[in-house]
């Protein structure tokens, strides 16, 4: 009798199929791992003489928590004989530290919640055709994982599937794969690139996240959306082809990819979340084309190599100018590049808002002119514009926002033309270097007594004439 040959990590096992050995049911299992034998025959051995038949292995219909949290076992190739199962129970092999080799029965449906998570030896993992279910957290923190393959027939690659895998290099994805789940793939960092098959419409929330090697991805043409968070800190990704029919960019979606020096922004896409290219400083253009109708706050903060925002002409909601980023209307500037050349800006007359973190960054910029006509200064709007020495807050101004001018560590005087307070919010003015505070005559005290103003009471004074 010839006797399948048994590998490194996890195989499949050919038993039934076309020219595969197929061991006599009379005859006992030997198996590799002493352990492993005492636990199945424990719980399997039905005739009570010892031993494990392929007969009493084949009719085993569930694992349970038999093998659970066992962190000795080494080896169980011998799963293959397991033809009942119909699945891997969920967590069946949950820290199993020191577990190295098993091999999958053939004809395996499913591999269950948290099966083989934290079985911290395992290099290889061979999945049966067969399986269509992978659960979630199946292989997390396999991390001497270095190579899957996953079936045709899965659909779903489900939550933390794979998350730390710090050592998967190699991954294969299978044409009619529809979802790669939340965290899927989440700091993988051994994995430098990867081709997604057609058919894979959404990738999830951070599901990408934190793998720093991956430098390439290939898309495919079915993709109809990026979650928030799902390649942020992917910091060795210099480029990516977005596909025409894309509609949604999500927040954080590539924050802080910080070799990223070029991404194409398809016409079908409606809206890029808050913060989706923050910290990307290679960053080089932004082209915002005609159907994006949402842009969210700080969506190309601190992108410290970005000169200009240019937008079609026929976008109905923004507009650029100078390569500023403007409202259709311009009267709320959202985005002054941080690569902007230039040490002063000047805010054009009409604009009454300056977005949230719009100048954020804008590490070049010692002078910035506000119009007459500003009223608010949201959220981070100047927030670490680390050159900027002075301001003066125009006369309408009814609101700064939370750390407006936070960490503008040079910022030294603020001139303020407003006979009322502007409400102030919390940390605005933190870690910065003012000295002075000049309100209207006759504001003085209305200023030293305003919530959050109050603050810096000492500093404030009389406008000179």
């Amino acid at each position: 009798m010839t006797l399948l040959a048994l590998g490194t990590g996890i195989e499949a096992a050919a038993a039934g199929g076309k020219g595969s050995p197929m061991p006599l049911k009379s005859k006992t299992i030997t198996f590799k791992d002493p352990q492993v034998k005492a636990l199945c025959v424990k719980n399997w051995d039905k005739d009570g003489d010892g031993e494990l038949s392929y007969a009493e292995a084949a009719a085993v219909t569930g694992l349970g928590d038999v093998f659970k949290w066992n962190t000795t076992i080494a080896s169980f190739d011998e799963l293959q004989y397991f033809t009942g199962l119909a699945g891997i129970d969920d967590y069946a092999f949950e820290m199993c530290y020191s577990l190295a080799s098993v091999t999958l029965p053939s004809n395996l449906k499913s591999i269950g919640f948290n099966a083989f998570k934290h079985c911290f030896s395992i290099t290889s993992i061979a999945i049966p055709e067969s399986v269509t279910v992978i659960g979630d957290n199946a292989f997390r923190v396999c991390d001497k994982l270095t190579s899957i393959a996953i079936p045709k027939g899965v659909t779903a690659i489900g939550p933390n599937t794979f998350r730390n895998c710090y050592e998967l290099a190699s991954v294969a994805l299978p044409e009619g794969l529809a979802t790669i789940g939340k965290e899927a793939f989440y700091s993988c960092t051994g994995l430098k690139s990867i081709t997604l098959p057609e058919g894979v419409e959404s990738i999830e929330s951070s599901a990408f996240e934190c793998c720093s090697n991956l430098a390439a991805i290939s898309l495919p043409s079915t993709l109809k959306s990026i979650a928030n968070n799902a390649f942020e800190y992917c910091t060795s990704l210099t480029g990516v082809a977005l596909p025409e029919g894309m509609a949604t960019i999500g927040e954080r979606a590539f924050e802080n990819c910080t070799a990223l020096a070029a991404v194409n922004i398809p016409k079908s896409v409606t809206a890029i979340g808050d913060f989706a290219f923050n910290g990307c400083r290679s960053l080089k253009e932004a082209a915002i084309p005609a159907n994006v109708a949402a842009i969210g706050e700080g969506a190309f903060r601190n992108c410290t190599s970005l000169a200009a925002i240019t937008v079609d002409e026929g976008n109905k909601n923004y507009c650029s100018a100078d390569g500023v980023l403007f409202s259709k209307d311009k009267a709320t500037l959202f985005c002054h590049p941080a690569g902007k050349e230039g040490a002063s800006y000047a805010v054009p007359e009409g604009v009454t808002a300056i977005a949230r973190y719009a100048f954020s960054g804008s590490k070049k910029l010692t002078g910035i002119a506000l119009p007459e006509t500003l009223a608010a200064i949201k959220n981070g709007a100047f927030s670490y514009c680390t050159a900027l020495a002075g301001i003066t807050i125009p006369k309408n101004v009814t609101e700064i926002g939370i750390s407006a001018f936070a960490y503008c560590s040079r910022l030294a005087a603020m001139r303020c033309l407003p006979a009322t307070p502007p409400t102030l919010g919390s940390v605005a003015l933190v870690k910065t270097a003012l000295s002075a505070i000049y309100v209207p005559t006759g504001s003085v005290d209305g200023y030293k007594s305003a919530n959050n103003w109050k603050v810096y009471a000492d500093r404030i004074s009389a406008r000179p004439k």
